[in-house]
């Protein structure tokens, strides 16, 4: 009787996709801003007048994008731990009727709250921001300034998911501007410092984004 001839199956390693070297630098939120004051007024105004972005925060201050969503799971849990963490409003719409709808906000810290300076890891890691996530992916294209990333977009796993899903958001976020815009419901010719001092008694509105 001949039997069959059997051919060894060709084993294949599974791809090794880039690893957090889990330096926290990327946790030291706060950045040195070099822009002048007189180029932050002219981004600033310019987010205003094309977007009708107003922002709520010098760009000195501000730090990491956090969604609506994640600030509040953040604020739950650092409530949960009786943690004093500062999350601020970081950009807003105005309506015609001066309401702010607020789009994003910033963790207003030099160092994450949340980092563990001894076993530098993140204590939130379940809850952490969409951005983090995807980091050092800032989209799916581009790069955040870790020392340790890999320049090559094949290596990316998770990663790669979430910068993708941080660009959805965003282009359905310009979108939803854009159709407020066309229906006036939200206006670019507003004095800036007069809602600045009723920031703190306004009632804030959110921008919740919804893929």
């Amino acid at each position: 009787m001949t039997m069959p001839m059997t051919h060894p199956v060709a084993q294949t390693s599974p791809k090794k996709f880039w690893q957090c070297a889990k330096c926290g630098a990327c946790c030291h939120i706060r950045e040195q801003n070099k822009l002048s004051a007189e180029e932050e007024k002219s981004y600033k105004d310019y987010m205003k007048k094309h977007f009708g972005i107003f922002y709520l925060a010098s760009l000195s201050e501000v730090t990491i994008n956090v969604w609506p969503e994640e600030a509040e799971r953040l604020r739950d849990e650092a409530k949960r731990r009786g943690m004093d963490v500062r999350i601020r409003p970081k950009r807003a719409l105005v309506t015609p009727n001066h309401d702010l709808i607020v789009m994003d906000y910033f963790i207003d810290h030099d160092i994450c709250p949340f980092f563990d300076k001894e076993k530098r890891q993140c204590t939130v890691y379940a809850l952490r921001p969409l951005i983090c996530r995807a980091y050092p992916l800032t989209s799916a294209k581009t790069y955040g300034k870790c020392k340790y990333k890999s320049t090559n977009l094949s290596d990316y796993g998770s990663e790669m998911d979430h910068a993708q899903e941080l660009d959805l958001r965003i282009a359905k976020e310009k979108a939803i501007i854009t159709d407020l815009m066309l229906r006036g419901s939200i206006i670019r010719d507003f004095d800036e410092s007069k809602l600045r001092s009723q920031l703190a008694n306004m009632q804030l509105k959110e921008l919740r984004i919804k893929l």
